[in-house]
C-alpha cells in the first residue's frame, strides 16, 4: 500500500470510528 493511500485512508477510518462512538453515546444516554 502506498503511502498516498494510507493518507487518504486513515483520517476516513478514525472519523467513522469517531462518528460511531458519538452515535453510540448519544443512544446510551437516551436510552
Amino acid at each position: 500500500m502506498r503511502l498516498e493511500q494510507i493518507a487518504i485512508k486513515t483520517p476516513a477510518l478514525a472519523l467513522t470510528a469517531q462518528v460511531n462512538c458519538a452515535y453510540a453515546y448519544a443512544a446510551a444516554s437516551h436510552a
